[in-house]
């Protein structure tokens, strides 16, 4: 930023997830940021300097959504989109209210293939992630480990319903008008639920609530009942390159 001064230019970056709110999340130092929706953005807490957001959508939905070949059909009910190290213990257990949600949220999910044995349940990890604990946690219930290199995008498209505890994909897939929601037992998830738009609309808190979404999408079999494309959470981006391209080319930006 000192030279970009220097010469007059400008900072800018692009908002890749929702905000957690630990030690990752408070150090960014730019003059604009291309925010995903409207309302999703980058905190600003007093630690940071962003001068302006600008809302433009997902550049990684682009590029592995709507750029990408779609893969073969998939055969899933309810697919739960996992997260790197969310895990007891992991990068981002920074408290115990973090643990016992996150258990909770995987114990929902047991209970719900036990409940509901026919319904096809599967769980997706990133691709480079290479622990185990969710696999054992789900050892004998009706969840299967989906492979890691799937693309996570195309199989969340696929399913009837998306749930995670704070995977950034359930508010990218708003855009494209998938049922996709949050899982926030005991409203615990203050780390990545707490700068979230009109949580009512998008985050679980209990296992009822749950309950009605698969009767209302799965059970019912309706596929016309789509959650409406919501630029507040998340702009359309298939053509996030283009839009970004003709910004910087014609010098849109102003302070």
């Amino acid at each position: 930023n000192f030279y970009l001064r220097k010469k007059k230019g400008k900072c800018i970056i692009i908002q890749k997830n929702i905000n957690a709110r630990n030690h990752t999340g408070y150090f960014y130092d730019a003059d604009i940021c291309f925010s995903i929706g409207k309302k999703i953005k980058l905190h600003e807490s007093k630690y940071s300097r962003i001068s302006k957001q600008i809302p433009l959508g997902s550049f990684f939905m682009e590029n592995h959504f709507h750029l990408q070949k779609k893969q073969n059909k998939f055969n899933y009910d309810l697919v739960i989109i996992g997260g790197n190290q969310m895990k007891p213990n992991g990068f981002f257990d920074n408290s115990k209210y973090h643990r016992i949600g996150y258990k909770k949220h995987l114990e929902w999910i047991k209970i719900l293939s036990k409940k509901y044995p026919h319904l096809k349940i599967g769980f997706k990890h990133h691709s480079n992630y290479i622990d185990n604990y969710e696999k054992r946690y789900f050892s004998g219930s009706g969840v299967k480990m989906v492979n890691r290199h799937t693309n996570s995008y195309h199989l969340a498209a696929s399913a009837k319903l998306v749930l995670s505890w704070a995977s950034t994909m359930i508010i990218e897939l708003r855009s494209i008008n998938t049922r996709s929601f949050f899982l926030n037992p005991y409203k615990t998830n203050d780390q990545f639920m707490t700068d979230i738009y009109n949580p009512k609309d998008i985050i679980i808190n209990n296992f009822n609530d749950i309950e009605k979404k698969i009767k209302k999408y799965i059970f019912t079999n309706s596929s016309c009942k789509k959650e409406k494309s919501n630029d507040n959470y998340c702009m359309k981006s298939m053509n996030y390159s283009k839009k970004l391209t003709r910004i910087l080319k014609d010098n849109e930006i102003k302070n």
